[in-house]
């Protein structure tokens, strides 16, 4: 597939790019390909340079944060723009290959990229804390670069929270854009939306994916006290977390040591059919914690915002459904400059098999903006 998909990246660029007559298509399109090849694969490079990397460690108010820093490389190379770049709910952080391709292809485009761990995403939890978190690496970035302003560039979960953090005054002034892919508005529908309910749209859509059981055992997992017991609610994190992180085998023995009924709650959580007796549980836990997940929304705290935004999201994303994107989008229309792109080219995080070549060229046409948008920013 991503063989495929790389091929008719190359096949819709040159048309792309000489129909329209900009240099940055072709850069734009090596950097797709870049994330799109399977690892060790050549990939064009269309006005793509060397990079070198640059772990860090950045003091902020709440401790020191790892970080790495991708840098283009060669004896003239000076970066054009600065990003920072934040990884979503994925216990690699900064390490899963995708987001290091993605890294590097934007520092090789000429691009300052520092990509953060933010350990709340590492842990499964996505929470209003890690605004502020945001706020404080962009500026950190801002004085690494030598920059005023840089862009912040969010997966899935953290571009809701960048949008949060470009909102608020003390944050806003290190922020030049925003990109955010596969983004969330309201935790609140889409806690919803994992416990099966009908949620829809701006305009009366309907998600085009059943939701994917990975969002409800994150739900599940920050709010284990409304389904667990005593010592079970301890127990439960953790194996919700091995299974989360792939140790399926390991989880199951861990949840063997709680109480009966909670061992029974928890075999169905993790088994890839029953899960779904869990929903009506969820849908209780989400109206009491209806204040905590508000807080970690960009619903009604947008108001700040004054940046360019990107919105970006796969059509069938079945973790979260791209109707948070249309909700963003008619939260933000007329009070930003705006681009929203809904694409079959992405699932969730990952690239989709080839659709057509409209959809290949919006999207080549898209990443194009945000690299000159980078370039523009200081």
């Amino acid at each position: 597939m991503r063989r495929s998909l790389l091929l008719a990246l190359l096949g819709v660029v040159v048309a792309c790019a000489s129909g329209c007559g900009y240099r940055g298509h072709l850069q734009a399109a090596s950097v797709l390909a870049r994330i799109t090849a399977q690892e060790g694969a050549p990939t064009p490079d269309w006005f793509l340079g060397p990079v070198r990397e640059l772990d860090l460690s950045l003091d902020l108010r709440g401790g020191a944060v790892s970080a790495r820093l991708y840098l283009p490389a060669g004896p003239d190379a000076e970066p054009e723009g600065g990003v920072l770049l934040l990884h979503g709910v994925h216990p690699l952080g900064v390490d899963q290959p995708r987001f290091v391709a993605f890294a590097r292809a934007l520092a090789a485009a000429g691009l300052a990229v520092l990509t953060p761990t933010l350990p709340e995403l590492l842990d499964y939890r996505v929470e209003a804390g890690t605004v502020e978190r945001i706020g404080a690496l962009a500026r950190q970035h801002a004085r690494l670069s030598g920059r005023r302003r840089v862009g912040v560039l969010g997966i899935s979960f953290a571009g809701g929270l960048a949008l949060m953090a470009a909102a608020r005054a003390d944050a806003g002034r290190a922020i030049g854009y925003v990109v955010a892919v596969g983004a969330h508005q309201d935790l609140r529908r889409l806690g919803r939306y994992y416990a099966g309910a009908d949620v829809r749209g701006p305009g009366g859509e309907r998600p085009y994916t059943r939701a994917h059981p990975y969002g409800l055992r994150i739900i599940v997992r920050a709010h284990a006290d409304h389904f667990f017991e005593g010592e079970d609610v301890g127990l439960a994190r953790e194996a919700i977390r091995l299974f989360l992180d792939g140790e399926p085998d390991a989880a199951r023995q861990l949840s063997s040591e709680m109480s009966e009924v909670g061992r029974a709650r928890m075999d169905d959580l993790l088994h890839r059919h029953r899960y779904r007796k869990l929903e009506r549980a969820l849908l209780a836990a989400i109206e009491r914690n209806h204040g905590r997940l508000a807080a970690a929304s960009p619903r009604g705290r947008l108001a700040g915002l004054r940046v360019p935004v990107y919105l970006v999201h796969g059509l069938d994303d079945p973790v979260i459904p791209s109707i948070e994107t249309r909700w963003l989008a008619r939260q933000l229309e007329g009070r930003v400059p705006l681009h929203a792109l809904v694409t079959p080219m992405l699932r969730h995080t990952d690239m989709a098999a080839p659709a057509t070549e409209r959809d290949r060229s919006e999207l080549i046409h898209t990443m194009a903006s945000i690299l000159q948008r980078a370039r523009e920013t200081r």
